[in-house]
C-alpha cells in the first residue's frame, strides 16, 4: 500500500509547468506552498485557458495538501512506535493534519470535476482521476476524525466544515467503494451534523443530513423524530401547519405502524381543532401493558425510560404536575385573574386541596374509575418522599383500589433521585404480573 501511495504521488507530481501552459497556470504551478498556490488560483482561476488547465491547477493544490497530510501522518505513525519503544515523541500538528485532509479532499474533487470535462477536441480523457481516487478517499475518511474533534468542542463551524464536507460528498460515485466502510458511522455523523446545522440555523443542511441519517436503520427513528420536530418548530402560519400535517399524514399512510407519525398527527389535529380527522384515526396499537400514574410529580427521564424498556404505556395520569393541573378548565370570559380563582376553587379530587367530603373517599373512587375508563390494567403511585398529604391519603386510596380489584404498586421518589434500581425492579415485576392477567 505504501508503495502504491508513493507511486500515485509521483504521478501527481506531473504538474510541472510546460511551454504550452498559460502564464497564470505557470505561476500557480511554481508555487511551493499551499497558501501561496491557493491564493494564486483564487486570483487567476478565471484566466486559466480551459478545463485542462483548471484540472492541472487543482491537481497541484491537491499535491501540496497531500504533502502536509503525509508528513503529519508519518509523524503520527512514528510517535506510536516511539510510545511502544519508550522514546521521545515528535511534535504533531493535529489541526494542520485535519486542514490538509480537508484541502486535499476539496481540491481533489475539483480537479476530478474538471478532469471529466471534454477537451478542445470534444474528447474526455482524464489525466488525474485514477491517481486521485484512492488518495482522496483516504483523506475524506479523515474528515470524520476532524469533525469529531470539533464536535467535542461544540464548534458548529468546525463540525459543519469537516463532517459537512464528508456528508456533502457522500453521493459522489468516486467514493462508492467506501460505502461498506462508512456504514458503521455515517448514520451517527449525519444525525449529529443535522443537530449542529439546525443550531446554526442552516435548516436546509439540517434536513439534508437528517435524510442521510434516516437511511441508517440504527438512527432512523431518532433522525425522523428530529426532522419532524424541527419542521414543527419552524411553523409560522396556519398554512404552514396544514402543509406539515399533510406531510405527516402521507408518512403515516405509508407507515401505519410508525408511532412517531401517529403521535404527531394526533397532536397536530388537536392543536388545529381538526376534530373530525382526529376522531377518524384508529386507536393506537399497543402490545404491552397499560397503567395509570398518580402522585405529585413524575417527570424524571430515567423513570420514564424504565417504563419504555418494560413495554409499559401510560394510558392516563392523575399526576398533580401533569393532567391534574389542567383537567379543570378556566373561563375565557370576564376578568382573567378571577377566572383563575374560579378554576382553582373548582378543582376536585385532589389530595393537596381541602375536600369537605373527604370522609366519603371520593378521590379514591375517582382514581379507581380513571383506571377502569382508560382501559389500564393497574396503577403506579409515585409517592413523593416526606409528603404528608400523600402519605395520609394512601390508606384511603388503597382501600378504593382493592375494592375495585385494581392492581397497584407504590414507589417512593424524590427530586434528587439517583438510584433507580429498586424502581426498575418493581416496575418490571409489575409489568410481568399485568401481562399475564
Amino acid at each position: 500500500m505504501k508503495k502504491l501511495m508513493i507511486a500515485a504521488l509521483m504521478m501527481l507530481g506531473t504538474s510541472a509547468a510546460f511551454a504550452g501552459d498559460s502564464e497564470p497556470l505557470k505561476a500557480i504551478l511554481k508555487a511551493k506552498t499551499y497558501p501561496e498556490a491557493e491564493q494564486l488560483l483564487k486570483t487567476n482561476l478565471g484566466q486559466l485557458a480551459n478545463s485542462e488547465e483548471k484540472a492541472k491547477a487543482y491537481n497541484h493544490l491537491t499535491k501540496l495538501a497531500l504533502e502536509k497530510f503525509d508528513k503529519e501522518n508519518a509523524i503520527q505513525a512514528a510517535n506510536m512506535a516511539a510510545v511502544v519503544a519508550k522514546q521521545p515523541e515528535t511534535p504533531y500538528d493535529t489541526l494542520g493534519f485535519y486542514e490538509a485532509a480537508y484541502n486535499a479532499t476539496m481540491n481533489g474533487l475539483e480537479c476530478m470535476k474538471y478532469d471529466a470535462e471534454p477537451n478542445a477536441k470534444g474528447a474526455v480523457k482524464p489525466k488525474y482521476t485514477e491517481n486521485l481516487k484512492m488518495l482522496i478517499a483516504n483523506t475524506r475518511m479523515q474528515l470524520i476524525t476532524a469533525g469529531n474533534h470539533y464536535a467535542g468542542l461544540g464548534d458548529q463551524d468546525g463540525v459543519l466544515k469537516y463532517w459537512g464536507t464528508f456528508l456533502d460528498s457522500d453521493d459522489n460515485p468516486i467514493f462508492a467503494a467506501s460505502k461498506a466502510q462508512e456504514a458503521q458511522f455515517i448514520g451517527q455523523v449525519a444525525y449529529y451534523s443535522a443537530q449542529f446545522a439546525n443550531q446554526a440555523k442552516q435548516y436546509e443542511r439540517a434536513e439534508k443530513y437528517a435524510d442521510i441519517a434516516m437511511k441508517d436503520e440504527a438512527m432512523r427513528e431518532k433522525a425522523q423524530t428530529f426532522k419532524y420536530a424541527m419542521a414543527q418548530r419552524n411553523l409560522k402560519t396556519h398554512e404552514d401547519s396544514v402543509k406539515y400535517v399533510n406531510t405527516i399524514k402521507e408518512l403515516y399512510q405509508r407507515e401505519p405502524d410508525n408511532e412517531m407519525a401517529f403521535g404527531t398527527l394526533c397532536n397536530m389535529y388537536n392543536e388545529l381543532s381538526m376534530n373530525a380527522e382526529l376522531k377518524a384515526l384508529p386507536a393506537a396499537k399497543w402490545n404491552g401493558v397499560k397503567v395509570v400514574t398518580s402522585g405529585i410529580i413524575c417527570d424524571n427521564p430515567t423513570l420514564l425510560k424504565i417504563f419504555k424498556d418494560n413495554n409499559v404505556a401510560i394510558a392516563a395520569d392523575d399526576v398533580a404536575h401533569e393532567s391534574r393541573a389542567f383537567r379543570t378548565d378556566a373561563s375565557e370570559e370576564g376578568d382573567p385573574m378571577m377566572a383563575l380563582v374560579d378554576q382553582f376553587t373548582n378543582i376536585d379530587y385532589d389530595v393537596l386541596l381541602y375536600d369537605p367530603q373527604s370522609n366519603q373517599n371520593r378521590r379514591g373512587e375517582f382514581v379507581a374509575n380513571m383506571v377502569k375508563e382508560s382501559g389500564a390494567q393497574g396503577l403506579v403511585l409515585f409517592m413523593q418522599q416526606f409528603c404528608d398529604p400523600e402519605e395520609m391519603e394512601f390508606p384511603y386510596l388503597k382501600k378504593a383500589l382493592d375494592a375495585a380489584g385494581i392492581p397497584f404498586i407504590k414507589l417512593g421518589i424524590d427530586q434528587q433521585m439517583r438510584d433507580f434500581g429498586q424502581a426498575a425492579t418493581a416496575i418490571q415485576a409489575f409489568a410481568d404480573v399485568l401481562s399475564v392477567q
